[in-house]
């Protein structure tokens, strides 16, 4: 498995997503798109002299996407293919019309080259994956799986009063 790669995934980007930085981040993410994919490469490894990307701009893609008839929405990001398991071929990052109540959702690859649904959280302080199981072939089921697992997460913070 490529360490840079998961670190990238699985690590920076939901640290990004709950810092200070965060709205920069986003900002960043829909201006500049699968540029800033590449440039946060070199950002996340700048500690490594010489270091290359070994992706192009042309390897991803960033769309925002709507929730129909709801003030929520999605920015899904492809990544290249994955090129072992635990890489992700999608994320989404979820979130409300103030850029808040983010949720980051990945689509893991496995052995066998299937995709299940990860979401990473911050709890604590501490990184925290969930496994939300198997993830459907077309993405247009993909998509609302996702939405389904976004309003879920919103429906249960109503309940708790947060």
């Amino acid at each position: 498995m490529d360490d840079m790669r998961y670190y990238y995934e699985h690590q920076a980007i939901p640290n990004l997503l709950n810092s200070d930085c965060c709205k920069q981040f986003l900002d960043n993410l829909l201006r500049e798109k699968e540029q800033f994919l590449v440039e946060l490469y070199y950002i996340v490894h700048r500690g490594y002299d010489d270091y290359k990307c070994p992706y192009d701009v042309s390897e991803f893609d960033v769309t925002p996407l709507v929730f129909d008839g709801m003030d929520k929405a999605a920015i899904r990001i492809s990544f290249p293919p994955p090129e072992g398991p635990g890489l992700c071929g999608r994320a989404y990052i979820c979130h409300d019309e103030n850029f808040e109540n983010l949720r980051y959702y990945t689509l893991e690859a496995d052995h066998n080259r299937k995709f299940s649904i990860g979401e990473w959280t911050i709890e604590g302080g501490l990184i925290v994956h969930k496994n939300h199981g198997e993830a459907p072939i077309e993405q247009q089921a993909e998509w609302y799986k996702i939405i389904g697992l976004y309003i879920e997460y919103l429906n249960s913070n109503l309940h708790e009063g947060i």
